[in-house]
């Protein structure tokens, strides 16, 4: 289970996630609820940073909707100018 994401699951639900979600799953959750907020600055970069990078999707479609959510709140957030993956990448390595 990738870190962040769990994490980032664990703020905004309240309770650890049932294990037989996968991460895209809980991702799909977070972005569903994003709370700023209550993730925090760091956590909510981090978490975008590994869903743009590194959660594995059970198809395409599904990786396109949900990558190009974290991308779009990316970009709300400041992260880069316009959503874009590299960008991304390299705002989550510069933490």
């Amino acid at each position: 289970m990738n870190i962040s994401t769990k994490m980032a699951y664990q703020k905004i639900s309240g309770h650890e996630p049932d294990p037989i979600l996968q991460d895209w799953q809980l991702a799909q959750y977070v972005l569903d609820n994003f709370n700023y907020n209550l993730l925090g600055e760091d956590l909510a970069k981090k978490f975008v940073f590994e869903v743009t990078n590194y959660l594995i999707f059970p198809d395409e479609e599904t990786t396109k909707k949900i990558v190009s959510r974290a991308e779009s709140l990316a970009e709300e957030m400041g992260i880069v100018a316009e959503g874009h993956m590299a960008d991304i990448e390299r705002a989550g390595e510069s933490d």
